[in-house]
């Protein structure tokens, strides 16, 4: 199990932009969420960029610049810490 989630994190790292990994680990980290607290309009994740960074295999700059895109189109809200997933479905549908 352990060496089928390390090869899927270097599949994504090689092949997949910042937005779709990014957006990937937001819906993956909402639905843990969602598991532990029951369905919601939003879901709040608590992690620091730079956490997210390591997650995901990036920048923390460069995540910082993909939530700025996030936020704009209305899918997130970002605050000290912490990433409110306002629009899980339209999230999943841009981390494909």
């Amino acid at each position: 199990m352990r060496l089928r989630r390390t090869d899927d994190l270097l599949t994504e790292a090689c092949f997949l932009q910042i937005s779709h990994r990014l957006a990937r680990k937001l819906v993956e980290l909402s639905e843990t969420v969602a598991a532990e607290e029951g369905p919601s309009d939003s879901y709040n994740i608590r992690a620091t960029q730079q956490e997210l960074a390591g997650m995901i295999g990036a920048t923390r700059e460069s995540v910082n610049k993909e939530l700025k895109a996030l936020r704009r189109k209305g899918l997130v809200q970002t605050s000290r810490n912490r990433i409110t997933v306002r629009d899980l479905e339209r999230l999943k549908r841009r981390s494909r």
